[in-house]
């Protein structure tokens, strides 16, 4: 378990540094494939056979094609120069949905569809795969709300409801349907580097499916970020900003949102996403949205601490908890803990009295304000 203090050096851990590391271990690469190279040419022609050979016209060729491989190498280290600095001046190359900010986190309802109606005058969405795949009444609403203009739905992998995400075809097919603004892409539990692959794999698809795409009607997309412990998830962070350059100067996916999930302060330490909430704005400031995948039930009231000391960084929360704690009878902040039943988004309205609901969801707006 890792604590508050075992964070690292915000120093040692930027881009520059990562970077510096890349070119490190990108020359130590290219000396390996220089000596392979250069064995395999003496093994199949001899090791003195470029002295029977035309240098010259052979010396011309060679130029000729290192002149235009290098070309083309220009090009491409130009392109990510230009979305480096765009990096560290937080300055987006193009236009695409603007994510929702203010100077608090704002709060996306995950409602049974009984209640979807309590969802109707809010600006951040979260559409849940399940509810679209069960419930024509679901399916009609998050149509309608993504044709909103007031509104900004992100649309859900799938992970937390099923324990796998579901498959990039289905989950692109969704984006496209409900003209949705972002996607929380594929993820592994506690796993980081299984959730980067989840990524690249997801990212070749959505190319495929964004390609003639204007850049601003492509969605934004949501990189949960994951780790067997704090510092693995610190990692995680590192990596995805680092690869992130080259996404934003293709103009192909328009911002990155760090998805930090619940289970992060449930599986590792009650604080772990404060932790990493910290490392996050003290590395980036502003350059990356932040996002709360649902409330912890290891600690409830971290939203509350979130709101008051991060309410400008941290984009909003996700959650369920309202309608879940009143579908128990409980109140939030009673010190009760909850969770979903089977079937929550079948609940009849019944379960869910009226005054107790407007109290749990009072309550969870005033932790969003950091009261």
């Amino acid at each position: 378990m890792i604590g508050r203090d075992d964070s690292i050096n915000p120093g040692s851990g930027t881009i520059s540094d990562a970077l510096m590391q890349m070119l490190k271990d990108g020359q130590d690469e290219l000396n390996e494939k220089l000596a392979a190279r250069m064995a395999a040419g003496a093994k199949e022609y001899g090791e003195l056979a470029f002295l029977d050979r035309d240098t010259i016209e052979e010396v011309m060729e060679e130029v000729a094609d290192v002149i235009n491989w290098g070309t083309f190498l220009y090009l491409k280290m130009y392109m990510v120069r230009q979305a480096y600095k765009a990096l560290q001046e937080n300055a987006p190359l193009d236009e695409h949905a603007e994510s929702p900010r203010s100077d608090m986190l704002q709060l996306a309802l995950i409602p049974p569809v009984s209640m979807l109606h309590h969802t109707v005058t809010r600006e951040l969405q979260m559409c849940i795969p399940e509810g679209l795949d069960n419930y024509e009444m679901y399916r009609r609403h998050y149509k309608y709300l993504g044709q909103h203009p007031g509104c900004y739905v992100i649309l859900d992998n799938g992970m937390f409801e099923s324990g796998e995400y579901m498959g990039d075809f289905d989950l692109l097919q969704f984006a496209k349907d409900y003209k949705v603004d972002e996607i929380v892409m594929p993820d592994v539990r506690g796993r980081s580097e299984d959730t980067l692959e989840a990524q690249r794999h997801f990212m070749r698809i959505f190319h495929q499916a964004y390609g003639m795409t204007p850049p601003s009607k492509t969605p934004n997309l949501m990189s949960v970020i994951q780790g067997y412990d704090v510092m693995a998830a610190k990692e995680h962070v590192m990596k995805v900003a680092d690869s992130w350059a080259v996404e934003m100067v293709r103009g192909r996916c328009g911002k990155v949102v760090f998805g930090l999930p619940r289970r992060m302060s449930e599986d590792t330490n009650r604080d772990a996403r404060v932790d990493l909430i910290e490392f996050i704005v003290s590395n980036f400031g502003v350059m990356f949205p932040i996002h709360l995948l649902g409330l912890s039930r290891a600690n409830p009231r971290e939203v509350q601490y979130v709101g008051k000391e991060y309410g400008s960084y941290v984009r909003g929360v996700d959650t369920s908890a309202p309608f879940v704690w009143t579908s128990q009878n409980k109140h939030l902040d009673a010190g009760d803990i909850a969770d979903r039943e089977g079937n929550y988004f079948g609940l009849h309205a019944s379960r869910f009295p009226g005054p107790l609901l407007k109290h749990n969801i009072e309550t969870l707006e005033g932790w969003c304000r950091g009261e």
